[in-house]
């Protein structure tokens, strides 16, 4: 069967196109031929943004801006590379763009990350709730994320409208469930799963991992959002004298925030693999950092953003390490030295990858 998936490409988080690798892995390894809808918000879109940059940014001010489109469409290129087999060879931006020209599919899945959220997507995006499929296609969610603690009011009726659509709604954070219920889904609709990138293990995730790789042990800092990087350095260099390692930041963009031995500058998602499977220990304040943390069962630290911590929260959770979690102001680090003990954390995983891949086959007709 041909299943079209529509889920976040358009940024520059490496996570994001690991976790649509991982998906389109398992899909194919069953038989299905899948597809990535090439999309773009029209808040993310580099064209849409250049064009939009002659009314909205005074001339003044085009050289530094178009510089930084210029950089962020080289990051895009490099990091969707891991995903080109499986786009659609059209490019969509905008909703209205993909109701003009829907793909053709047997089945439609909403992908992982925040795809429900609508702070990041600025209001509903239709486009992530698969309102251009045809009436009555088989439509089910992947691993959905909502990120926010509620969708607001004003967004209420016309999200549970989209969502009744459905034929079955799986989503990756308890948090998401409630706000789903709370919306009025019914809880038999709604499956708790494991992110895409746990659909594979170390040994699966090795493959693809580039030959990178430092000669002395290692902590690996990787952020998303740019802000706390004062804890951040503060949590690395502590724990790094402690347990005699370097110090390797894995950023994006290429501005150095933080103390470092070694800077990795605009990395590929297989750099990425590389140097999580290589570090001795890891402090991260993203999702998917704490995701690769876990499933490659390194000590590590996860550093909280400021908003949106509900899928870090929620996954912490599930594998009972709530004490892995650094709380802002937070001096003694000691806790964060001893090591995790995996022999309780890895059945847990295990288990909830069973789950998940049994909701994916029970839904894709296997």
């Amino acid at each position: 069967m041909k299943i079209s998936v529509i889920t976040i490409i358009d940024n520059v988080n490496i996570g994001t196109y690991l976790q649509s690798f991982a998906l389109a892995q398992v899909l194919e390894k069953w038989g299905h031929k899948v597809e990535y809808i090439d999309y773009s918000r029209p808040s993310q879109d580099v064209k849409s943004l250049f064009w939009a940059s002659f009314t909205k940014i005074t001339p003044w001010h085009w050289p530094s801006y178009w510089k930084g489109l210029i950089g962020r469409a080289i990051i895009l290129r490099r990091q969707r590379t891991i995903i080109k087999q499986y786009l659609t060879p059209q490019h969509y931006v905008g909703y209205s763009s993909i109701v003009k020209d829907p793909p053709i599919a047997d089945i439609y899945m909403t992908g992982s990350d925040q795809v429900w959220n609508s702070v990041h997507n600025r209001g509903i995006d239709k486009t992530f709730y698969m309102a251009y499929a045809p009436l009555g296609a088989q439509k089910i969610a992947y691993a959905a994320s909502i990120g926010m603690a509620d969708f607001p009011e004003e967004e209420r009726e016309e999200t549970k409208m989209l969502l009744e659509s459905y034929k079955a709604i799986s989503v990756r954070e308890l948090s998401a469930i409630k706000v789903l219920q709370n919306l009025g889904i019914t809880s038999n609709k709604i499956k708790l799963v494991l992110d895409p990138t746990f659909l594979l293990n170390r040994i699966e995730w090795e493959k693809i991992a580039s030959p990178r790789s430092l000669s002395s042990p290692y902590l690996l800092c990787y952020y998303v959002s740019n802000e706390k990087f004062d804890e951040i350095n503060y949590v690395a260099q502590y724990i790094a004298k402690k347990r005699n390692l370097k110090v390797a930041l894995l950023g994006i963009g290429n501005k150095k925030t933080i103390n470092c031995d070694i800077f990795y500058k605009n990395t590929s998602p297989s750099d990425f693999v590389a140097l999580f499977l290589g570090a001795s220990f890891t402090v991260v304040n993203s999702f998917h950092g704490t995701a690769f943390s876990i499933n490659f069962e390194k000590d590590f630290v996860s550093i909280m953003p400021n908003r949106f911590t509900s899928r870090v929260d929620g996954l912490l959770h599930l594998c009972g390490l709530e004490d892995r979690k650094y709380y802002s102001g937070e001096t003694n680090l000691e806790t964060y030295l001893s090591s995790i003990d995996y022999s309780k954390v890895t059945p847990i995983i295990g288990d909830k990858r069973k789950e998940s891949m049994e909701f994916l086959t029970r839904q894709c007709g296997l």
